[in-house]
This record gives C-alpha cells, structure tokens and sequence, in this order.
C-alpha cells in the first residue's frame, strides 16, 4: 500500500521547500551569492544533511565563534543535537535522540545517527579554512556534488563498526569564580570572550513577549538566560531588540547560576524578583 502521509509532517515550524521565501532571506542575512542556497538544497533533495530524512529547515552556524560561520542545513531535531553536543545546552545533559525520522530500532538507529553527526561535523569543520561564507557555501557545494549527501554511506547500509565516531564531548572545568554569588560578580562586557559561558538579565519597562525563549508565548517583566555563545550580546539579540535594549546586566555563570539567579534574586534595576516563570513552569512544580 502506498504511503498517502504527508512529505512534510515532519517540517516542525516549516521547512525551506515549504517557504521558499526563506531562502532569500537566508542568502542576505549570510550573504551567500545568489542561487548558492538553491544548488545545495538541490543536490541535497531538500533534506537535512544529518538524517538525510527530514526537510531542511534552517542554516546551521557555528554559533560558538565571534561571527556566524555557516556549516550546512539541518531539521530542527538535528540542530538541537549538534547545539547540544557541541555545548549549547551545559554539560552533562544527554544528547537529543529524537528526530521525527526515527525508526522502531532505536538501537541501530541511535548509533546510526550520531554517526551522521559526526559525519556532519567533520565535513563541516573542513569549510573554516574560508574567510567568507560564500566561499565556504561554494567548498561545501562542491564537496556534496563530488562525494554525495552520505559519503560514509550511513544511511546506505555500511557496517556501524565502520562509521565515523563522535569524540567524547569536553566538560569545561570548574570555574574560579563559582565561589562567589552570581550577582557579586563584576559585570562582562556585551562582547566578553574571556568565560566560556555567561548568565544575563534584563528588565522590561512593560510585560514583552520574547523570540526563543523558556516561555515562549507570555509577557514577561524580567528575563534570565543563559548561553556559550560569543560574544553573549548574540545571544540576547536573538530573544529580540527590546532584550537587548533593556539588558540590565552579563555576568560569568553556569546553567545552575541561571536557575539559582531565577528562583531567588531581586532584579538590581528595578528590585523585584527575577523569578518570571510561572509557578507550574518552575522545577518541581506541576
């Protein structure tokens, strides 16, 4: 029987085949040179270049890094767990081992795609040698039109045994400050590259909707987060204008600092509580 499922039901918020129009948007904002965008996603029939299954949905960055390096496109699931195992989300949290794609042998499946992970990741890596991210878009074209979408042949059948390995992730060490109160901390820099990761916080004149955020959807007063991204403004920029126009302060922090300046700190502008969840958002609560 044929299989009458939608080819986009996996398109979690939409894919570029479904809005074209990202696609132009895409190749200004990374300034790719025109068609660059097309070619790839047409030798990539439109797929993710991880799971080569689901529709590609955005440009992945090295977000890591002081400009937005373009690497490939990805799905969404394939994105969260590259982000989270090159850091993203703090150490120690398991990588994300969903993809709308899944097979029901989740064991083979799971060593297949962190195969393809890393398949990714180190195709990917050999792009940085380029200044430009047209340069890289035209090395990255030339490299899936020579070797194809699955080099490896991960998804064609080749023994696992036989397939790239993801290293084990780093787990940064423990930092000096740790013994101070987050809020005691001298204050960074909007462009700081001196701590591997930062808490920020901000305070709203009126209650603000936020993009990206762990409470997409309500109005806040206060925001806290948390990033590894540098410089950390990047970061705030992405929840909005209006987060990084009314950014009280950056401070280094853990994801426990964030949690801990979330639950019991006074906002420093405005001396209310930072805590903005609401109460059946916080850990623990139902």
């Amino acid at each position: 029987m044929a299989n009458d499922r939608d080819p986009h039901w996996a398109c979690l918020k939409g894919c570029f085949e479904q809005h074209p129009e990202r696609i132009a948007r895409s190749t200004s904002r990374y300034r790719f040179a025109k068609g660059q965008l097309e070619e790839l996603l047409r030798l990539l029939d439109g797929r993710c270049m991880v799971c080569l299954s689901c529709h590609a949905m955005i440009v992945d960055t090295a977000t890591r890094t002081a400009e937005r390096k373009q690497r490939g496109v990805l799905c969404l699931w394939c994105k969260d767990r590259v982000a989270g195992y090159e850091g993203s989300y703090g150490d120690g949290r398991p990588l994300a081992s969903m993809c709308r794609c899944k097979t029901g042998d989740a064991v083979e499946w799971g060593e297949r795609i962190s195969a393809a992970t890393a398949q990714y990741l180190n195709r990917t890596a050999l792009l940085q040698i380029h200044r430009e991210n047209a340069d890289r878009m035209a090395a990255l074209i030339a490299d899936v039109s020579t070797r194809g979408a699955d080099p490896h042949q991960v998804w064609g059948g080749a023994p696992v045994a036989d397939l790239p390995q993801l290293p084990v992730r780093e787990v940064a060490p423990e930092p000096a400050y740790r013994e101070v109160e987050p809020l005691a901390r001298p204050r960074c820099s909007n462009e700081c590259r001196e701590h591997p990761e930062h808490v920020y916080f901000a305070c709203f004149q009126e209650p603000t909707e936020l993009r990206d955020s762990d409470v997409d959807g309500i109005a806040v007063r206060h925001y806290v987060g948390w990033t590894r991204q540098h410089p950390p403004i990047q970061r705030v920029g992405q929840h909005g204008a209006t987060c990084r126009e009314s950014l009280v302060g950056i401070i280094p922090g853990t994801t426990a600092d964030e949690e801990s300046v979330k639950a019991k700190e006074s906002c420093p502008k405005c001396g209310k509580p930072l805590e903005y969840r609401p109460r059946k958002m916080r850990p623990g609560k139902s």
